[in-house]
């Protein structure tokens, strides 16, 4: 048996030790649950995996039986199986019958199983091959975990109820709502929080940023809830309340201060991250106090690019949101800017020269008939991720916002624009087109859904692919589970009868 033979040949047991895949690791000898268990072995602290549910790495030493003593086996894990991750933008790569190796949760190595051999030799492992060698079931593969760049926590209690989904981000109605639901039921802000977060596990989002809300105790909350679930999240904290008053106004933007430091201080033993939220814009003053806190505390700052339509915030602003962000100072690398109908050339390119993210939520397009052009936006080389935002979609699940964004570059893209002396809509008089927005395929759209998302929210040297040094943060993707969301049409004694030429 060659190295590059696939594992439980009969050969293989008797082989291991020149390089060959041993035969104990084969599918026919480990149950799913000998895999998960191994596969959890290897994760570093606080990492999860997607499979049968979270599995968290067991810290307890391992060691293997001799005659004369026992001998400890290394902390490594070298997977063997099928890969599948996005290593730039539009590119998929799927490497087959390949070698990826773990240590202490990190990625150490990924080779060709022709260099398993030479990997056992190099890293001194040709004793424990058996024990550390992981071999993925038939039909199975690997796949980054989900990076949802931008979704709602809040509004996960209000799913499916019509009135609850408000057109305008600043409503005042959709705002008091989430405040009497959450700011005087700790213990229901608490199991909504961890059932969200759960269901974003459940559907694969290893990493997802989390608009919080601006009611403080329930902002803590959600940061306390993801702590403890060891979930890589981001919480947005909301600052922008619209206040009559001056006074109202600093004290929701000191409480603002506050949540900031709260999960600064818990953030350091979790994967936990605090972000600003301007859904709309504020007032000069407001916007410079924004700036000032930002600034102070090192955090990212997530903004909207839609034009506002209602209330007193119209009044505010005569170009761009964007630009109007802009003067104040609060477009730069770290800033994130939420939706994109509304962006125009200017726009772009700012957030494009001060290397600034952009999350598209296909949702908001969909539900507002505002279709964005995406390829204008993969070829104004911005930072690009996705979204599901709960609030619109109705759905935490990536493979929903996945689909919705075909459904959005089959679109024409916006026809109507907002004036922004008059806040009414006006035809856009250039010619629609929307063969160029056909030539983007599921690559692009999986770039997005992970790499993309990670270099969105600043953590693309961590998580997003599978390369050398970053964390080991993967799905095992089993299609052939019932009620699986990700499918073969055919079964598997289908494709094994298939010969492609």
């Amino acid at each position: 048996m060659s190295a590059s033979d696939p594992p439980g040949s009969p050969d293989s047991a008797s082989k291991s030790d020149d390089g060959d895949i041993p035969e104990s690791t084969s599918e026919s000898s480990l149950t799913s649950s000998d895999i998960m268990a191994r596969f959890a072995q290897s994760l570093g602290e606080g990492v999860n995996i997607v499979g049968n549910g979270q599995v968290e790495r067991d810290v307890k030493t391992h060691t293997k039986k001799t005659r004369k003593k026992k001998v400890k086996i290394p902390n490594i894990r070298i997977f063997y199986g099928d890969f599948v991750h996005s290593p730039c933008r539009g590119s998929l790569v799927i490497l087959n019958k390949w070698l990826l190796g773990v240590e202490d949760g990190k990625i150490i190595f990924s080779e060709s199983v022709k260099k398993y051999g030479e990997i056992l030799k190099e890293w001194n492992l040709k004793n424990f091959a058996r024990d550390i060698t992981i071999t993925l079931g038939e039909g199975t593969f690997m796949m980054p975990g989900f990076v949802d760049a931008h979704t709602d926590a809040v509004s996960f209690l209000a799913t499916g109820v019509q009135d609850c989904y408000s057109c305008d981000e600043a409503s005042s109605y959709d705002r008091h709502r989430k405040k009497l639901l959450l700011i005087h039921d700790d213990r229901l802000a608490s199991q909504l929080f961890a059932k969200v977060i759960d269901w974003t596990v459940s559907c694969g989002s290893t990493t997802v940023a989390y608009d919080g809300t601006h009611v403080e105790s329930a902002a803590r909350l959600l940061a306390n809830t993801l702590a403890r679930s060891k979930q890589r999240g981001f919480v947005s904290v909301d600052t922008c309340v619209p206040h009559e008053r001056e006074a109202d106004a600093m004290i929701q933007l000191t409480k603002t201060h506050d949540v900031i430091s709260h999960v600064q201080q818990i953030k350091s033993a979790t994967h936990l991250e605090v972000q600003l939220l301007l859904s709309a814009p504020l007032p000069d003053w407001l916007e410079q106090r924004v700036f000032d806190i930002q600034h102070e505390k090192g955090v990212t700052v997530k903004v909207s690019s839609s034009t506002p339509k209602v209330g007193s915030v119209v009044q505010l602003v005569k170009e761009s949101p964007i630009q109007y962000h802009k003067k104040h100072g609060l477009i730069h690398d770290k800033t994130i800017a939420l939706h994109s109908p509304n962006l125009g050339h200017d726009d772009l390119a700012d957030l494009q020269k001060v290397g600034a993210g952009l999350v598209f939520c296909p949702a908001a397009d969909i539900k507002n008939h505002t279709y964005t052009k995406l390829k204008r936006l993969i070829s104004a080389g911005i930072k690009l991720g996705l979204g599901t935002d709960l609030k619109n979609s109705g759905s935490l699940s990536m493979l929903y916002a996945i689909r919705q964004c075909v459904h959005v570059a089959q679109q024409p893209p916006l026809k109507k624009r907002v004036d922004l002396e008059t806040s009414e809509d006006v035809e856009i008089e250039e010619e629609i087109s929307v063969e160029d927005d056909k030539t983007i395929d599921y690559q692009n759209f999986f770039y997005m859904a992970t790499l993309g998302g990670a270099e969105v929210l600043g953590i693309s040297d961590k998580v997003g692919s599978f390369e050398v040094g970053k964390e080991f943060d993967a799905l095992l993707i089993d299609p052939h589970v019932r009620e699986s969301p990700f499918f073969s049409i055919l079964g598997k004694d289908s494709c094994q009868a298939m010969t492609v030429t």
